[in-house]
């Protein structure tokens, strides 16, 4: 089970009344005047009191002291430091990952004023280029026209045609041109927009991370202060203990 889904699962969970003994460190049985739990049954599955013991009724089963998984002031302290490890490193994070975030922003933006002037350079002298050949073949079309009018009248339907036929083209290819240089300038820029996505996208997750680890570390300390003497509260500590030995999380020593 993930994390985070561990600790939606535990928000539900304390919605609900029924749920309230799985936690509690005081015994059920209302003529054992709420007593604090002394132990648990593991063949039952269930916490005893000095009055559940007294009874015999678990008096060959296999039982765990809760006082001896109980962690001491020490470990608590260690817990308390190891939620505020994940507080510093989520807060750390969170910075590092705005100062990341905003300085890409802010580089992209710069590149998409470059790409964009690049472009707008490029439409221009795309522009500039078809008034120059349209001038050219417009003064030959007229030298052509002069020099056959008199002489080739159907000629100069023929001439008109093949002017407005090469208009066509020069537009065309100019149209090809531009449209070719808008599909490469906006693929650029969604690359670079997926890319800045990607990496907000990365960050979140990491300090989504941590922030459930802190989370969850803070459900089970919190729950063993209100409830003590239960066993699953206690092994829950004693669990997170063993990852911070195991892990070498740096935090404060003891």
């Amino acid at each position: 089970m993930k994390i985070k889904e561990y600790i939606d699962k535990m928000k539900r969970y304390n919605d609900k009344n029924n749920e309230k003994n799985i936690n509690s460190d005081k015994c059920l049985n209302n003529d054992h005047k709420n007593n604090n739990y002394e132990c648990y049954c593991l063949d039952c599955n269930q916490h005893l009191c000095k009055e559940c013991l007294s009874s015999r009724t678990h008096k060959d089963h296999n039982k765990k002291n809760i006082l001896e998984v109980k962690p001491n002031k020490n470990e608590l302290n260690i817990i308390e430091d190891i939620i505020k490890y994940y507080e510093d490193e989520y807060d750390k994070l969170d910075k590092e990952s705005l100062i990341k975030v905003n300085e890409i922003s802010n580089k992209l933006k710069e590149y998409k004023i470059k790409l964009n002037e690049r472009k707008e350079k490029k439409l221009k002298e795309n522009e500039n280029n078809i008034k120059k050949e349209l001038e050219l073949n417009n003064n030959k079309y007229k030298l052509d026209i002069i020099n056959i009018r008199n002489k080739y009248e159907n000629e100069i339907k023929l001439i008109k045609y093949k002017n407005e036929k090469i208009i066509k083209e020069i537009r065309n290819k100019y149209q090809k041109k531009n449209e070719y240089y808008n599909i490469i300038f906006d693929n650029t820029i969604e690359k670079l927009n997926d890319l800045y996505e990607k990496l907000k996208n990365k960050f979140n997750k990491e300090k989504e991370k941590i922030k459930n680890m802190k989370r969850l570390k803070e459900i089970i300390y919190d729950t063993y202060n209100i409830y003590n003497y239960n066993y699953y509260n206690s092994i829950n500590i004693n669990h997170i203990l063993d990852n911070y030995y195991n892990n070498n999380i740096c935090i404060k020593n003891y």
